[in-house]
């Protein structure tokens, strides 16, 4: 048993309890951070995946409307100081008759037959959220409004010192359609 006073005493309030007290676990040594051209090409390649996964998505969630003409790239603070979050969106308008939660329900379909996985549902709030390969995809059509927005976001990028540089640069727009060449 151990002598700390915590654990001598719960031991005396359930003698039928048999408790172990494990040593703590020697902290693992922290990697070295990333030099800053690998950080910038790991936030390249984590834009450019956030980029096709939008374009890969977007015919499939959202069939009928028109293609957005650019598509807005950023950087978000990551969960912690040293990784990034790479996001694509684009916003395109809603026919007026078209209804909010109609459109995520059918967007939800195609998209889990498609092969992406379900992480959050709200029709009423407009929101719709899915994960396939790496990338979670955010469909926003709150009701009452006439548009619509997709997001694709690559998360944990490991950026080390040049999260600050990164997260204050201003969003770049590139046009939806690449021309060939």
């Amino acid at each position: 048993m151990s002598s700390d006073p915590f654990y001598a005493r719960l031991a005396e309030l359930l003698p039928d309890v048999d408790i172990v007290v494990l040593p703590p676990e020697t902290p693992e040594e922290p990697s070295a951070p990333p030099s800053s051209a690998a950080a910038s090409t790991a936030a390249e390649d984590g834009a450019e995946g956030a980029l096709a996964a939008l374009r890969q998505w977007w015919p499939v969630l959202l069939t009928e409307l028109a293609e957005p003409r650019a598509i807005r790239r950023a950087w978000m603070p990551g969960a912690d100081g040293s990784h990034v979050r790479a996001t694509a969106d684009a916003r395109t308008s809603l026919p007026h008759e078209q209804e909010c939660q109609s459109l995520l329900s059918e967007s939800c379909g195609r998209a889990v037959a498609a092969g992406a996985a379900l992480i959050l549902e709200r029709p009423s709030a407009g929101l719709l959220r899915l994960y396939a390969d790496g990338v979670t995809i955010e469909v926003f059509a709150p009701p009452d409004v006439a548009w619509c927005s997709v997001t694709a976001s690559v998360a944990d990028i490991d950026v080390g010192a040049l999260t600050v540089a990164l997260v204050t640069t201003p969003p770049t727009e590139t046009p939806w359609k690449q021309r060939a060449g």
